[in-house]
């Protein structure tokens, strides 16, 4: 189940980048990552992570009926359409992220994102518990 997992694989590397960071900010003697900004950061993933498990259970119910009941058709799994499938995802993700930033409801839910005086590493964890379900 752990394979199947994309957090599996890119959490240790963002965790890996986050000390690579604070390493650096300790050689270059720069206050660019304040405790009070990496609990914001940890508490905000925390929470947004509580509701990305409690979405996807609804997700995987409503698409497990969808597959069992509407299935038109199915997808072959070979390279071409994995790197297919990527870049519609990624294209997909694009979308709902610039409409994070331009429709009001959904900027309400994308803004704490944004909401760190400085910009590193470590505020890529920074999302809103309701980001998941916009």
């Amino acid at each position: 189940m752990t394979e199947n997992n994309i957090y599996f694989y890119i959490t240790p590397v963002a965790l890996g980048f986050i000390l690579l960071e604070i390493a650096a900010c300790l050689v270059f003697k720069r206050n660019l990552i304040t405790f009070s900004e990496a609990v914001a950061n940890f508490g905000t993933q925390l929470g947004n992570q509580t509701t990305n498990v409690l979405v996807m259970v609804g997700v995987f119910y409503v698409y497990g009926l969808l597959w069992e009941n509407f299935r038109i058709f199915t997808i072959e799994v070979n390279w071409w359409s994995s790197f297919l499938l990527l870049l519609g995802v990624d294209f997909i993700f694009y979308w709902v992220h610039r409409w994070g930033h331009e429709i009001n409801i959904l900027w309400a839910a994308h803004s704490p994102h944004h909401s760190a005086e400085e910009m590193n590493f470590f505020v890529a964890l920074r999302a809103s518990v309701t980001q998941r379900l916009c």
